[in-house]
């Protein structure tokens, strides 16, 4: 993998990440192949646009729809996983306090 100064370095060996299945790992595969095209995005940008152009047409535009999607999606659940990995690491007697707020709350 090409490291630059915006590769950000994976904080768990990649065989940790290829043992887990479904979203995630793919989501990290997929950072780890953009990080694999050049140092710089720029570089890294025509790269991915020349694999993309020698796809058949109709691979092409169902990627490119996969790929709106996607960036459109990414934000709110890296901000919802975000939450939840903050709720999910906080002290349990905090969760219990919360817990017990926001029951009573209602």
């Amino acid at each position: 993998m090409a490291k630059g100064p915006s590769a950000m370095p994976s904080p768990m060996p990649p065989q940790a990440i290829m043992t887990i299945q479904g979203y995630w790992p793919a989501l990290h595969r997929l950072a780890e192949a953009g990080d694999a095209q050049g140092l710089g995005k720029d570089e890294r940008i025509q790269a991915i646009l020349k694999q993309l152009l020698d796809l058949p047409p109709t691979v092409r535009r169902q990627l490119l729809a996969d790929a709106l999607r996607l960036s459109m999606e990414l934000p709110e659940v890296h901000g919802a996983a975000a939450a939840a990995i903050h709720q999910a690491e906080q002290p349990s007697d905090f969760k219990r306090y919360r817990a017990a707020g926001s029951a009573s709350a209602g």
